[in-house]
Order: structure tokens, then sequence, then C-alpha cells
């Protein structure tokens, strides 16, 4: 019974790091404009992840009009509730000593839903 229970305990970790590694793939895709709308990869261009695991995302973000702000932003899984996910997301600018410049809780809902691609422009 312990080594089917060891079995378990590495096929879940096995799927969360393919989640894991699913999301960072989907927000790279979306920061560098490979899908998603323009305003998206716009409005991500200067963002990199510094750490991400399960549950807990860090990144960099130089905002694109002005080079010389860069904020850290910090996102942490707080809690799951069947399909409900609390999030603890703190922003902080990095050139003023991680000055913390806004907080905030969230609960997201996961879906199905996949929101439609906008179609390529054929260059003529």
């Amino acid at each position: 019974m312990k080594a089917d229970t060891s079995k378990e305990e590495a096929q879940s970790m096995t799927i969360m790091h393919l989640q894991l590694q699913r999301s960072l793939k989907w927000l790279d895709d979306v920061t560098h404009g490979i899908i998603g709308y323009e305003l998206e990869s716009r409005s991500l261009a200067g963002l990199q992840v510094i750490e991400a695991r399960t549950g807990f995302l860090r990144c960099n973000f130089i905002v694109p009009l002005l080079a010389s702000d860069e904020v850290e932003i910090e996102a942490k899984v707080k809690g799951n509730k069947g399909k409900l996910t609390s999030m603890a997301v703190e922003v902080r600018n990095k050139s003023n000593g991680g000055q913390l410049i806004a907080s905030a809780t969230q609960w997201t809902a996961a879906n199905d839903y996949r929101s439609p691609q906008p179609q390529s422009r054929a260059k003529l």
C-alpha cells in the first residue's frame, strides 16, 4: 500500500510540474504576441518571470513607456475550493527599496472557455 501512495504522489507531482510548464509557456506566448491580442502582448512586454513554482509566481516588470520604472509582482495561491482559487498579489517598486505599491486578493474560477484567437493577417 505504501508503494501505491508513493506512486500516486509521484504522478501528482508530475502533473503539477506539467501544469506549471504549460502556464509558463502560455504566459511567454502571450507576452511575445504568439497568442492573444496585441493589447495583451504590448501590456506584458516588460514582464520577466523570476521564480515560478506550483502556487507561486514572482515577476519583474519594466513599465514599457517609462523604462526607468521597474516593479516586482508576486502572486501566491492562498486556497482552493473546487474550481475556485484564491490568490494574493503584491506589487512593489524595485527602484524605491521595494516599497509596496499595491496589494490585492482575488478569487478566480477555472473554466474550459477559450477566447477566440485573432486571425493572422496575410501580408501582400
